[in-house]
This record gives C-alpha cells, structure tokens and sequence, in this order.
C-alpha cells in the first residue's frame, strides 16, 4: 500500500513536505489510518519517490509516542549546532 503524507514535523534528513510512504503486504506491514497522525522512522526505497516504513522501526500513532518528541526535539537542537 502506497500513501500520501502530509509532513509536519522533521527530526533528521531532508524530505519534502508532501511524500510517498509504501508499507508492504507482510508481516513487517505498518497499518496506517488516514485519520490519525503519526511519528514515522522512514527508509528510502529504491524509487526515489518513495519511502518505506514497517512495523519494525519504533514508528507508531503520535498518541502512542508522545513521550519521545521532547526528546526527539532535544537531539534535533544539538545536531544543528
């Protein structure tokens, strides 16, 4: 399954504000609701235009996560000076 994300938060890298996320039809699947927002650790496929996520990688529903963006925000400020 391919989505688009609407980006509003960057932690690390450079990725545009819209992209491509492809989640595979495995066992490493990631499901995703439309409805809901998310904190998502991505891989660049192999297109160019995508970028991957599974269920592997500590990506979950932002309500879930929540405890980890001050901490995420911290380690953004330092790695920017």
């Amino acid at each position: 399954t391919i989505h688009e994300i609407r980006v509003r938060e960057i932690f690390r890298g450079r990725i545009p504000k819209r992209l491509y996320v492809e989640t595979p039809n495995t066992s490493a699947r990631f499901p995703m609701d439309g409805n809901r927002t998310y904190l998502l650790f991505l891989q660049r496929d192999t297109d160019p235009a995508l970028h991957f996520v599974d269920n592997c990688g500590h990506s979950a529903p932002v309500d879930k996560a929540r405890a980890l963006l001050p901490q995420l925000r911290a380690l953004r400020a330092v790695g920017s000076k």
